[in-house]
């Protein structure tokens, strides 16, 4: 099955953009854990960050109505 060369270069781009978040967040977890030398203190962060997610997931529908997307985008500058 041939794939999309837009499709192919959209799942390549997600793909490192991941890889990026899970070294980003091993990183800060092992800066913690040295700093501290915690594993409570270390356990946060990937707490912190997935609660974080979880909150703006259900605050984004209710607020979304609420703003007029086109003014969002707006270059200001």
């Amino acid at each position: 099955m041939k794939l999309n060369r837009n499709f192919h270069y959209l799942l390549v781009g997600l793909s490192l953009a991941n890889i990026g978040d899970v070294i980003y967040i091993v990183g800060v977890i092992s800066m913690i854990y040295s700093l501290t030398e915690s594993a409570t203190s270390s356990a946060f962060v990937p707490f912190t960050i997935t609660f974080s997610m979880f909150i703006s997931s259900v605050l984004t529908p209710l607020l979304i109505g609420k703003f007029n997307l086109k003014h969002l985008i707006e270059d200001k500058f």
